[in-house]
């Protein structure tokens, strides 16, 4: 086909599939076809006598065709979150009644409950469970069911029905409990969410911070927990600049100091029988208001003045020169042979490149240079990943090789880098 028709040609007929299948919203179908109609129309600007309008008016359907690539992309993988596996659905199911027959006091049919969702957290863990953060929620509400179904159980061994499980068992606590697996879910299914980890530790350390003043400190240091994690990941992975990963770590290591005094609160309090919000000595007192007066004093202010710094070095650097941070990425990995990572960089690279002619005020000249790079740029991606592709269908490692039978892989490998 490809012999017989110019890539223009091509590229108009696919893409004209591709908007078909957009409005029937076959969209996993759309999105192939738009994919695939870029590169007819890269091919095309590197290939074919074009005048220089057709090029311009190529280059501003490429954009805005990736620019609806990335959309149905987003709403797919959003769309593929939302779509609960079955282990996990079946998972928050069990959950919620166990937490229902917790509050009922049928302590013996919560107990099995919390068993059997812990079992289907722990398989969705293994097998369903999609990044890091998820990973990390799930492992946390594991941690605190089980700790719970402890408790029945010992409560069931020693106890029977001489005294209720939780400090008297009161209407409250058992409102505590309900409310503490409602959010929990909620956490799991937030965190799903395609926003940055940055982005969602400011919004948990807010949350978190909140909790702190208005003496909720369970669910303060529950907060603190997560947020600190988003933080540290967001280090690792997103932060740009020595100024900024400086910020961040130093958010960390104050929302750890405060998280291990609340900690140490909770469990002195704990082991007096007395809640944090209701002391009953003069003792007590002291030390919630010392807990309270730190947060108030300092930990307070320096969560203003830390998400403000986040902030203004965030809105400080513009897309393009995040675009020129990354891609400067993209090739050392590509150097280094790192082809994954080099990819996820360039893709990213790119997205920034794309955002910076749409929306930042740029010359004829940056914008026409920008375009040039988006082209280079996608189709290097494309190259590396026809590359991992072949390589992952062969089982064979990108960096791989070592006899005569792999020496095609050494050659592809020769043509990438």
């Amino acid at each position: 086909i490809m012999a017989n028709e110019t890539s223009l040609a091509k590229a108009i007929e696919i893409i004209t599939r591709a908007t078909e299948a957009d409005r029937a919203k076959n969209y996993e179908e759309a999105l192939r076809y738009y994919t695939i109609g870029v590169d007819y129309f890269i091919h095309a600007l590197k290939h074919e006598a074009l005048d220089e309008k057709q090029k311009d008016t190529i280059r501003n359907h490429v954009e805005e065709t990736l620019a609806r690539a990335d959309k149905i992309k987003g709403y797919l993988a959003t769309a593929k979150d939302k779509k609960k596996p079955v282990k996990d659905t079946k998972g928050i199911d069990i959950i919620t009644k166990a937490t229902e027959a917790d509050r009922a006091k049928n302590y013996e049919e919560a107990l099995r409950y919390y068993s059997q969702g812990v079992d289907c957290f722990i398989h969705a863990l293994k097998h369903e469970a999609q990044g890091e953060k998820q990973k990390d929620t799930i492992r946390s509400r594991v941690k605190e069911f089980l700790a719970r179904a402890d408790m029945i159980q010992g409560y069931l061994a020693t106890a029977k029905d001489k005294k209720p499980v939780k400090d008297g068992g009161n209407g409250k606590d058992d409102e505590d409990v309900q409310t503490k697996v409602d959010k929990d879910v909620q956490t799991i299914l937030q965190i799903m969410a395609n926003e940055t980890s940055l982005a969602k530790g400011i919004e948990i350390i807010t949350k978190a911070t909140e909790a702190d003043k208005a003496k909720n400190y369970d669910e303060a240091l529950r907060y603190y927990t997560i947020g600190v994690n988003h933080f540290i990941h967001a280090l690792k992975n997103e932060a740009q600049g020595e100024k900024q990963k400086d910020t961040i770590r130093n958010c960390v290591k104050e929302y750890l100091a405060r998280a291990d005094k609340i900690k140490g609160y909770l469990a002195t309090a704990k082991d007096k029988k007395k809640s944090v919000k209701d002391s009953g000595n003069e003792k007590d007192d002291d030390s919630d208001e010392d807990v309270q007066t730190n947060m108030t004093e300092d930990v307070k202010t320096k969560v203003d003045k830390d998400m403000q710094t986040i902030l203004q070095i965030m809105a400080n650097e513009n897309s393009l020169s995040k675009a020129i941070a990354i891609i400067t990425k993209a090739i050392e990995a590509d150097k280094a042979k790192n082809y994954e990572e080099a990819l996820r960089y360039y893709t990213i690279g790119v997205d920034y490149f794309i955002h910076a002619l749409k929306y930042e005020a740029l010359g004829e000249k940056q914008n026409k240079t920008i375009r040039n790079r988006v082209e280079e740029y996608l189709a290097r991606a494309e190259k590396i990943k026809g590359y991992l592709v072949t390589a992952k269908d062969k089982k064979k490692p990108v960096k791989d090789s070592g006899n005569g039978k792999d020496n095609k892989d050494d050659d592809s490998d020769d043509d990438v880098q």
